[in-house]
């Protein structure tokens, strides 16, 4: 039962720290404010096109645990 509460815990602080980042970038990309627009979409359509696979291994090379 330990991995249960491990993997709820872990799913409540991603869904907890992505969703203010992702609301933050898209109030970016709505800016008027042609640098913060510019970075915000280079952001987003950066990691939108990099495959997930890839990024999982990035984050286990740069995170390990």
């Amino acid at each position: 039962w330990g991995g249960i509460m491990l993997n709820l815990m872990l799913a409540v602080a991603g869904i907890g720290l992505s969703f203010p980042i992702g609301i933050a970038l898209a109030l970016g990309r709505r800016s008027e404010l042609q640098v913060l627009k510019l970075l915000c979409i280079v952001f987003i359509e950066t990691f939108r096109g990099v495959p997930l696979i890839t990024l999982l291994f990035m984050s286990q090379v740069l995170v390990p645990l």
